[in-house]
């Protein structure tokens, strides 16, 4: 929140806890889910959002090898390069068939 706030970010909103009778309206309103954690332990909210039909796009914070899979409905970047995670979030903004 203290990046956000300090380098005045206008298009990033870090909306913390949400309670799940929210969730519908959040995933709703997004056009992807990203997850940048360097550590999950059962990532139920890429789960959530692979379900609603949400592009996902996710560090490898654990193994999603076998739910997300590169180019459909999302991306495991390689690491936690920004470049490389602002390059996957570029492509499914880009791809409408991702959506």
């Amino acid at each position: 929140a203290d990046r956000v706030r300090i380098r005045r970010l206008a298009n990033v909103e870090l909306a913390g806890p949400v309670p799940p009778e929210d969730m519908g309206r959040e995933f709703a309103a997004a056009r992807l889910f990203l997850l940048t954690s360097t550590r999950e332990g059962t990532p139920t909210v890429v789960l959530e959002a692979i379900a609603v039909g949400l592009p996902v796009v996710v560090t490898p914070c654990n193994d999603f090898s076998d739910i997300v899979v590169d180019g459909r409905g999302g991306f495991i970047v390689a690491d936690w390069s920004a470049k490389d995670i602002a390059s996957r979030i570029e492509t499914v903004l880009k791809d409408t068939e991702l959506w």
